[in-house]
């Protein structure tokens, strides 16, 4: 029983490793930060970070197929210590907001939310 028992143990890492080298034959490489990536949006960002002190920011440029891709894939992709590290952010639109601006939070124009992709969305806890 023992010996089927190493098989098997021997065949599910084999099969974890099998999954890696999909991982890694099927991603390309990123780069820390892509400066290449220099539209006004992207100028605009950096620059925010640098202003509030925020370094582990990067951009990164993700291929077109990037949201066909399991979220292990895009995990590894990243660089992200787990899926549960990857998040989207969404912008929303306040509609009923009397400014034209972002300076009351209470009362903004605009509201991003960030939120995992492991954990579920409920519109109605948002405002």
């Amino acid at each position: 029983i023992e010996i089927f028992q190493r098989q098997e143990l021997l065949f599910q890492r084999f099969k974890e490793l099998e999954i890696r080298l999909q991982l890694i034959q099927n991603i390309p490489f990123i780069p820390e930060d892509d400066l290449s990536i220099n539209t006004e949006a992207a100028l605009r960002v950096r620059e925010t970070c640098k202003k509030l002190l925020i370094n582990s920011a990067k951009l990164v440029k993700t291929p077109n197929n990037y949201y066909d891709w399991t979220l292990e894939q895009r995990r590894y992709f990243l660089k992200a210590s787990s899926i549960d590290h990857l998040c989207k952010l969404i912008l929303l639109e306040n509609k009923d907001c009397i400014n034209n601006d972002c300076l009351d939070p209470k009362n903004s124009k605009y509201y991003a939310v960030l939120i995992q992709y492991t954990s579920k969305l409920n519109a109605q806890n948002i405002f």
